[in-house]
């Protein structure tokens, strides 16, 4: 019985360990032992501690960015649209 306590202690850390959270605008690169294993977030979800390790990225899209990528989208319809003389 005095040995089962700091078993059961070590039991529920490690599980706890484990809990990631991502953000909404978050994922979450899983690596298991270096090599790619999934993709996680938004939310709550689980790895193995000491074995899983994980890469947060974010994926907003700055005003910039998305600017620019409007701009080259309206220049390629419009050289599409363009009617052949």
């Amino acid at each position: 019985m005095e040995l089962l306590i700091p078993i059961l202690i070590a039991i529920a850390v490690f599980i706890i360990a484990g809990f990631r959270i991502a953000q909404e605008y978050e994922r979450a690169i899983v690596f298991r032992l270096g090599r790619y294993q999934a993709t996680k977030g938004p939310g709550l979800y689980w790895i193995i501690p000491l074995i899983d390790r994980q890469q947060t990225t974010t994926v907003i899209l700055m005003p910039s960015e998305f600017s620019n990528a409007a701009r080259s989208f309206t220049e390629m319809v419009s050289k599409q649209a363009k009617p052949k003389e």
